[in-house]
């Protein structure tokens, strides 16, 4: 059958589930309308729900629609400071929409996405948004009057970390970094305002969200927004985290551009050297070592080490059939930081207890001053929820 003689069955399905015509506005928008939000994880939640009971989509999959939307709801802010903004729905396009009539609602927010999808292709692989148009209409609706530019700092960053967390932990090896640890290891570091910062492996940004609240609150005349673009840098190879980081600095001020998509360890070369911090909690070899040899060739630790007559390690010629992936994080790390610069990493136990690892131990003597050893208890790190 045609889809479109369907339509209005299928929105008849859904019209108990939203019921909102009479609280929409009659017109778009306006800048001066939005106001800030202090219940985003409630919102994020409704909407979360309302897609999962209308769409069938699982958790991960509705995570990236929404992640997508506040991408253009964010875009729409810093676009359109003047005048109508497109991110929003009114009583009369919801009306049509219920009718199964062409609407200004769709058009427009299909154009707001592909604009959002040109700056973004790295991140954003679709074309066109996945949800159903009243799906669609009911989240925008539920973030059209709220302003996500203007919301503090600390509710964005709290609320997005919850919904992260609650969404995107998974089976894929994804760890997120217990906020206890990140604020220890921000603490012992002490970035300072003029100095570059990043983290190779920064999944959803736990660690330069930990920095930018640290600067904050450590040097209160700082320009954060100034220092978030200037110096924070985040590294994430899986397209969803990394959009889920792009949103969160730009929660606190980033253009979007401060989140790399691509692989640390062969991808990123030309930032060897150029920073005074590492803050970086790296994917951990239980889920499959690195054996791409284009990558394990250029590493000295994908080598396999001997012990010469006076006890010392040294490299062989032989590059190693494969090798775990914190392992070659901690020397890409090293290369990334200019000299004098200082890092803060999160490792499994076994590098530093493991006879096995004495050539990585003896390694990292050589190429760095160790000043601490925090024992993190396991529990520290099992999931919860």
């Amino acid at each position: 059958m045609d889809e479109n003689k369907q339509r209005p069955h299928r929105i008849r399905e859904q019209l108990l589930l939203f019921t909102e015509a009479s609280s929409l506005p009659d017109h778009l928008p306006q800048p001066d309308e939005l106001r800030p939000a202090f219940d985003l994880l409630a919102l994020f939640d409704e909407c979360h729900n309302y897609i999962y009971a209308n769409e069938g989509l699982l958790k991960e999959r509705i995570f990236h629609e929404i992640v997508k939307l506040l991408v253009m709801k964010l875009y729409d802010e810093q676009i359109n400071r003047e005048g109508e903004l497109q991110f929003g729905i009114t009583a009369s396009e919801y009306e049509a929409l219920l009718r199964g009539e062409e609407n200004p609602f769709e058009r427009r927010l299909s154009r707001l996405y592909t604009a959002v999808h040109e700056r973004y292709h790295d991140l954003i692989a679709e074309t066109a948004l996945r949800l159903k148009p009243l799906t669609l209409a009911y989240v925008v609706a539920r973030l059209q009057r709220v302003d996500l530019t203007n919301t503090p700092g600390d509710v964005k960053g709290e609320a997005f970390q919850s919904f992260v967390y609650r969404y995107q932990r998974g089976d894929r090896g994804e760890f997120f970094t217990p906020y206890p640890v990140v604020r220890l290891a921000v603490e012992m570091i002490a970035p300072k305002p003029d100095e570059k910062v990043i983290d190779p492996a920064c999944g959803s940004g736990g660690f330069l969200i930990q920095t930018i609240s640290f600067l904050r609150n450590s040097f209160p005349q700082t320009d954060i927004t100034a220092y978030i673009r200037e110096n924070v840098r985040g590294v994430e190879f899986n397209p969803d985290i990394a959009l889920a980081a792009t949103v969160r600095l730009a929660f606190e001020g980033g253009t979007g551009t401060e989140i790399l998509c691509a692989n640390s360890l062969s991808e990123i070369d030309e930032l060897d050297g150029t920073f005074d911090v590492v803050l970086t909690n790296p994917p951990f070899g239980s889920k499959g070592r690195i054996e791409d040899r284009r990558i394990l060739k250029e590493y000295i630790l994908a080598r396999r080490w001997y012990q010469d007559a006076d006890g010392c390690w040294k490299p062989s010629r032989v590059v190693r059939a494969g090798q775990s992936p914190e392992v070659l994080f901690i020397e890409k790390s090293l290369r990334l930081l200019r000299p004098g610069g200082r890092m803060a990493i999160v490792l499994p136990d076994g590098l530093l207890q493991n006879i096995s690892s004495t050539y990585l131990r003896f390694w990292i003597r050589s190429q760095a001053r160790i000043l601490a050893v925090v024992s993190i208890p396991q529990e520290a790190f099992i999931p919860y929820g």
